[in-house]
Order: structure tokens, then sequence, then C-alpha cells
């Protein structure tokens, strides 16, 4: 791996240590390969979430984008089931943006989906934010979508089976594994 990546990307890691990264150094050595964890944005289905997004940068970097795809499930228009967004949160591309353009253009994905690039047609045509959010929280959970939908259209949602925690409270990040 080239030492001027290497140093650019320690140095982003220092100016932005309110993002909580995940270094690796894979086996191979022409790419370093970091986990960024997304906060879901405030009033979206996304909303206190976490998500992992892995982030490959290679000898390029920066005048190359890294390559980017969210590790954790997701229930989204622009995101396919394998995690990959196309280009859309690298293009356009510039030499000058840093892990936190990353973060920031993830999160506004998440918040502003774009039909017209909809990799997921059945996240697409799903308007119900109540629903997407039942889907999104059923890929981290054990409970059926049925159930996490009732709990939601309920004015006093009970808690669930034999615990004291609402499902939403039961969501795992994808940190808790």
């Amino acid at each position: 791996m080239n030492r001027t990546v290497i140093k650019r990307l320690e140095k982003e890691r220092e100016r932005f240590p309110e993002l909580e990264l995940t270094s690796i150094q894979p086996a191979n050595d022409n790419r370093i390969q970091w986990v960024l964890h997304v906060q879901g944005p405030p009033q979206t289905p996304y909303e206190n979430l976490t998500f992992q997004m892995e982030i490959q940068y290679d000898s390029c970097y920066p005048f190359k984008p890294p390559y980017i795809r969210f590790l954790t499930p997701m229930f989204h228009p622009n995101i396919t089931p394998n995690g990959l967004t196309s280009n859309l949160l690298i293009e356009p591309w510039s030499p000058t943006y840093t892990i936190k353009t990353l973060y920031e253009r993830a999160q506004h994905l998440l918040a502003n989906p774009i039909p017209t690039f909809a990799f997921n047609p059945e996240a697409r045509n799903i308007n119900d934010a109540t629903l997407v959010r039942a889907r999104i929280i059923a890929l981290h959970s054990t409970h059926p979508v049925e159930d996490l939908l009732q709990s939601y259209h309920s004015e006093s949602a009970p808690a669930h089976k034999g615990t004291d925690t609402h499902p939403v409270d039961e969501v795992h990040s994808a940190t808790d594994g």
C-alpha cells in the first residue's frame, strides 16, 4: 500500500474522532479496509439504529473513490440486499472528500432515497414509514414483521412477550452481532 494513502487515512481518522471507525488491515497489501458505523438519521425509519459500512481504499486513493457497501442488512430503495449502493455515495468524486464526507452522504441517502435509482423495488414501492421501519427492524430482530407492525399501530404498545421492553428497544445494532 502506498505510504501516502496510509498517512492520509491516518490523518482523516485523527481529524474526525467523533466517527466510530473500526480499522482493519486485510491480508491483501493493496487495500486498507475500514468499517464505518453510520447512525440512522433523525426523523427517518433508520433513527436510533447503527449500520456498518465497509470502505475499502486502494493505492489510488484519494484520486479514485473507495469501494463502499453496507455490511448491515438494509431495507432501502437505493441499497441492494448485498449492501451495494452503486455509485450514489461516491459520485461525483473529488480528492478533497474524506471519511466524514462519506458518512454525511450515507446519512443523506438514508434520509432521502432517490426513486429513479431504486435497486430494491420492494423498498421503493412502500410509502408507509411505519412499514419501512418494521422491515428494517425485522432484519435486526427475531420478531416477525407482523408483530412489530401491530405494536407500532396500537396506541398502547404492550411489552413484547416476557420482557419489559418494546420491540423497538430490542433492536440489535450491527455491533451487537
